[in-house]
C-alpha cells in the first residue's frame, strides 16, 4: 500500500525517473536458540545492491553501523574488511539493539514444563498514536493554509464565509476521515490485502456520500487525472474545482463561474498564486531567514521554494511516504517444537520457525515485528504423577504462568502436593486436585468460603486434559 501510494502520488507530481538506477538495501539473517533463560543470538549482515536489472551482488556495509553492532556482541566471527558479517552471543530478556527496534525473550519453567515467548519489533515507529496525531495535525495545516489562500483570493466575493465555513468544518473533518481511513489501509495490508482493498473502496464510497462527486463522474474524473500528466495545464480538473467552488459559494451548476476564481483557470496560474500566498505565512519566513543566515556560507543554495511547504506537509506530515528501498530481515528461530501461537512458518523437518524477507519500514504503517508463543511439556514428569502428558501448548503456558505467580511459600505447597500424586483414575486425580487448599485459604471465616480458590486456574487446566481419559470410556 505505501509503495502503491508513492506510485500515484509520483505520477501525481509529474516526476519520472530515468536513466541507470541502482537500488541498495542491508539485508540481515537471525539464527535464534533457546539456551535456558538465555538466548543465542547469530546475526549475519551485508550489503545488497542492483544495477537496474541485474542480480544482487555483494556492496561495502556501513562501517559506522558494523562498529555499534560489533559493541553489542561478545563474539565477531568475520574480519572487519569481509563482505558478510557475523556475529554471536546469548542474551538475557532483553535483545540488542543491533538492527533497529526492541526485542524480548522470555523463558518460565514449571515441575510440569516451560512456556516461552520470543517477539521482536524491527525499526518503525512504536507510537502509532502519535503518528495519527501527527497526520491529524498535518491536516489542519493544510486546510488553514486553503483557507488562507481562498480569503486572500476571494476578499470582495459574495458568499466567501460560507465556502470558508464549509472549508473549516466539513472539508476538515472529511480529511482527517481519510487519513484514518488510508492509515487502516495501510497497516491492514500486511495482514489482509482484501481488507486493505476494502479500505480503499470505503474511502470512494465516503468521498462519494460526503458529495465531492457521484459514482456516474468517476470515469469523466479519471480520465482527468489521467490526461493531466501529459497537459501540465490540467484544464479540466481545474474547471472541476472552479465549479466545486463555486457551488459552495452558493452559485449553482446553471450560472457562470465568477471571474474572481480566474486564478484557479490552470493549474500553473493556481500554484503561482499559491506559492505567493504562502510566502506571506510564518512557516516560510522561517524558512527565508534561516536560508538568508546561511546563504553566505552556501551561496549554491537556491532560496526555499514555498511550494515546498506543501510538499514537507504532505509527504512528511500526513502521508509519511518513505521513497528509500527497504532493509530486509529472515530470521529462524530455533524452538525443537512448534509454536502454538506465532506470525512466522513451522518447518517441520527442521523443527523451526522462520520468517523469510521480512520487509523492515522506517517510518509509518505498523513496525515489521515477529513473535512466536510455545510450550515444552515435562513428560517424563507428568506421565509419572498423571499417567499421561496433561498439559501442553496453550494450557500449559497458562499453567506456568500461574505457577510463576506464586509467592515462595505457596510454590513449595503446590510442588510438593504435585510430586506426591501418583497415577490412577481420572476422576480419583481430579477429586484430589479438587481437595488441595493452599495454607493460606485454610481455616477462612465463612464469609469467604465461596470465593473462588487459588488453585482453581491449575484444577480447570490440569483437569481438561484428564476429562479426556474419562469421555471416551462413557
Amino acid at each position: 500500500m505505501r509503495r502503491l501510494a508513492a506510485i500515484v502520488l509520483w505520477a501525481i507530481f509529474g516526476i519520472f525517473l530515468s536513466g541507470n538506477t541502482e537500488c541498495q538495501y542491508n539485508k540481515y539473517e537471525l539464527e535464534l536458540r533457546p539456551a535456558g533463560q538465555e538466548l543465542e543470538r547469530k546475526l549475519t549482515c551485508s550489503r545488497q545492491g542492483s544495477q537496474d536489472d541485474q542480480p544482487d551482488q555483494v556492496r561495502v556495509f556501513d562501517t559506522q553501523q558494523l562498529e555499534q553492532i560489533s559493541a553489542q556482541y561478545s563474539q565477531r566471527l568475520t574480519k572487519p574488511d569481509a563482505e558478510i558479517h557475523t556475529f554471536k552471543d546469548k542474551f538475557l530478556g532483553t535483545m540488542p539493539e543491533d538492527i533497529g527496534g526492541a526485542g524480548r525473550y522470555l523463558q518460565l519453567t514449571s515441575l510440569m514444563g516451560s512456556a516461552s515467548v520470543y517477539s521482536e519489533r524491527f525499526r518503525g515507529d512504536a507510537d502509532q498514536a502519535g503518528q495519527l496525531d501527527k497526520s491529524l495535525k498535518g491536516v489542519d495545516q493544510l486546510v488553514d493554509y486553503f483557507v488562507g489562500w481562498l480569503t486572500a483570493e476571494l476578499k470582495d466575493q459574495p458568499g466567501l464565509s460560507r465556502l470558508l465555513k464549509f472549508c473549516d468544518t466539513q472539508l476538515r473533518g472529511d480529511l482527517h476521515n481519510l487519513v484514518v481511513y488510508l492509515a487502516l489501509a495501510e497497516r491492514l495490508y500486511s495482514f489482509d490485502k482484501k481488507s486493505s482493498e476494502e479500505m480503499g473502496l470505503r474511502v470512494v464510497h465516503y468521498l462519494v456520500e460526503r458529495g465531492y462527486f457521484t459514482m456516474v463522474q468517476l470515469p469523466k474524473l479519471a480520465g482527468a487525472f489521467y490526461r493531466a500528466q501529459s497537459d501540465k495545464q490540467a484544464p479540466e480538473l481545474m474547471a472541476r474545482l472552479q465549479r466545486f467552488l463555486a457551488g459552495k459559494l452558493g452559485i449553482a451548476d446553471s450560472e457562470p463561474i465568477p471571474a474572481a476564481l480566474a486564478f484557479l483557470s490552470e493549474a500553473e496560474r493556481a500554484k503561482k498564486s499559491l506559492a505567493a500566498y504562502l510566502k506571506t505565512t510564518p512557516e516560510y519566513k522561517k524558512r527565508w531567514n534561516k536560508w538568508s543566515l546561511e546563504k553566505k556560507s552556501r551561496p549554491e543554495e537556491t532560496p526555499p521554494d514555498p511550494l515546498g511547504l506543501l510538499g514537507d506537509l504532505i509527504l512528511g506530515e500526513i502521508v509519511r511516504l518513505d521513497f528509500s528501498t527497504n532493509d530486509q530481515v529472515s530470521i529462524r528461530l530455533h524452538s525443537g517444537i512448534q509454536p502454538y501461537a506465532s506470525n512466522g512458518k513451522w518447518v517441520k523437518a527442521s523443527s523451526l520457525l522462520e520468517w523469510l524477507d521480512l520487509e523492515i519500514h522506517a517510518k509509518s504503517g505498523l513496525p515489521t515485528f515477529a513473535y512466536a508463543y510455545w510450550a515444552e511439556p515435562d513428560g517424563k514428569f507428568q506421565k509419572k504423577h498423571f499417567g499421561n502428558v496433561v498439559l501442553k501448548d496453550e494450557a500449559l503456558a497458562e499453567y506456568v504462568l500461574w505457577r510463576s505467580g506464586l509467592t515462595a511459600q505457596e510454590g513449595v505447597e503446590w510442588d510438593d502436593f504435585l510430586k506426591k500424586l501418583k497415577p490412577g483414575p481420572a476422576d480419583k486425580l481430579l477429586a484430589r486436585l479438587g481437595e488441595f487448599r493452599f495454607s493460606s485459604e485454610k481455616n477462612k471465616p465463612d464469609a469467604e468460603a465461596d470465593r473462588p480458590k487459588l488453585s482453581e486456574t491449575p484444577l480447570r487446566l490440569i483437569g481438561s486434559g484428564l476429562v479426556q481419559e474419562i469421555e471416551p470410556k462413557k
